[in-house]
């Protein structure tokens, strides 16, 4: 599967869906919309740099719009309305609602706004090679209803216990140097922001490139296009710059499970605890989803093209572009060595390998392991050199082959001790 382009189904709209939104009126209210009936649907404009809540209706079709549509998580199994199919394939929607449905929220957290938060992420992080603008987060609610907790949890998720949420920079050449330098960027209790902080972050949203002086004494300009996401957390967004809020997309939070914000070092621990298995669970649900979407090619290795390019999305969310291009290079490696360099320097390949071997939601293991080796062209023997590391989670230590032909792999979790076993048929 090539990389997406812009122009890749023009006439088609894109599906993002946050759990639940919160429309800012002109009036300072808001409007919550639950998502129960799906009657609106927020809309980027290709030719803009808006984000608009409208009706659902058919004029949102013609115009070759991406649509940020509420599609309820209970639906998100199944096929989208008629007429909104995902501008970068028919089977996007249901990769990028698997994505969310496969994330693990730390207990006595509000799991409904983890999910708010982190499926608006992740959607615009999938999908920001084709829309036109990276609409601001803005996570509204009361003092004391989590957003900036929220925020925490979602950026350790991603980015790991070093990540923390930041107030608004002193000046401008430290907003740049942040732009420039960091995936996710929290601007924390912002009622009232400057002229000059709403310009900045408009241009960040809007992907406009920014320019500076590396020295206030030489005249060489440094150019700066931003390769970052933006959230922001306000108690009731009436204090910000309109033409911002036209490209926000507002979650509302009503508020925290009871003890909650009397424990939040002991749940931001969690957090840092359940982080690999939050990649674990969702790079193997792609894993185990890619192959069955209507559309694939049926060439087999055109599902490990799929695999790479998924996978580089997922590996850039967590470190950036290096991350990505390592990621590649050691999936260029793998299929050329087939298996044989494989090590544990690279945790998110080797967790898309151990859902390939092992996933807990693939139905069938065996026919994975076979899909795997005939893709790769391994014999029965190279198969044996088959192994994966998996982040501060478990390996895969011992394979045996008995003499009915049915190997046995014994999965130990380093943290237990305990072993898994679960048997499988190779050809």
């Amino acid at each position: 599967m090539s990389k997406p382009s812009r122009t890749e189904n023009a006439g088609s709209p894109l599906v993002v869906a946050p759990h639940f939104v919160s429309h800012p009126g002109q009036d300072g209210a808001h409007y919550i919309d639950p998502l129960d009936g799906s009657n609106h649907v927020w809309v980027v404009k290709r030719n803009s740099s808006k984000v608009e809540k409208v009706p659902w209706g058919q004029q949102v079709h013609k115009g070759g719009n991406a649509l940020l549509s509420p599609i309820p998580l209970a639906t998100s199994f199944g096929m989208p309305p008629e007429g909104v199919h995902g501008g970068i394939g028919q089977h996007t929607d249901r990769i990028l609602d698997l994505l969310v449905a496969a994330v693990v929220v730390p207990p006595n957290t509000a799991p409904e706004d983890v999910r708010a938060v982190l499926r608006s992420y992740l959607y615009l992080q999938v999908l920001r090679h084709v829309l036109p603008v990276r609409p601001l987060l803005l996570l509204i609610g009361p003092p004391g209803t989590g957003k900036t907790f929220m925020a925490r949890v979602v950026g350790r998720l991603l980015f790991g216990p070093k990540f923390e949420v930041t107030m608004r920079p002193i000046c401008r050449r430290d907003a740049l140097a942040m732009l420039a330098n960091a995936p996710l960027i929290v601007f924390d209790n912002m009622e009232v922001l400057p002229d000059e902080t709403c310009d900045l972050l408009c241009s960040v949203v809007t992907q406009v490139e920014l320019q500076t002086r590396q020295l206030y004494t030489e005249a060489q300009v440094c150019r700066i296009r931003p390769d970052t996401f933006l959230m922001l957390t306000t108690v009731s967004g009436g204090g910000i710059r309109g033409d911002l809020l036209d490209r926000s997309i507002p979650i509302r939070f009503s508020g925290l499970p009871d003890g909650t914000h009397l424990s939040e070092n002991r749940l931001l621990e969690q957090v840092d605890e359940a982080r690999p298995f939050f990649w674990w669970k969702l790079i193997s649900t792609i894993a185990a989803l890619l192959p069955r979407l209507p559309g694939n090619p049926p060439a087999s290795k055109d599902r490990l093209v799929d695999f790479r390019y998924y996978g580089g999305e997922i590996a850039e969310v967590v470190g950036g572009p290096v991350e990505r291009a390592r990621f590649e290079k050691g999936f260029d490696s793998l299929r050329a060595e087939r298996f044989r360099v494989l090590g544990e320097a690279n945790p998110i390949l080797s967790a898309i390998l151990d859902a390939l071997a092992a996933g807990p939601v693939v139905d069938d293991a065996a026919g994975w392991i076979r899909r795997v080796v005939s893709d790769l062209g391994m014999s029965t023997t190279e198969t044996a050199s088959l192994h994966a590391a998996w982040g501060v989670g478990a390996k895969f230590r011992e394979i045996k082959k008995t003499s009915a032909g049915i190997v046995t792999w014994t999965q130990v979790p380093r943290a237990h001790g305990r072993a898994r076993k679960w048997r499988g048929e190779l050809p």
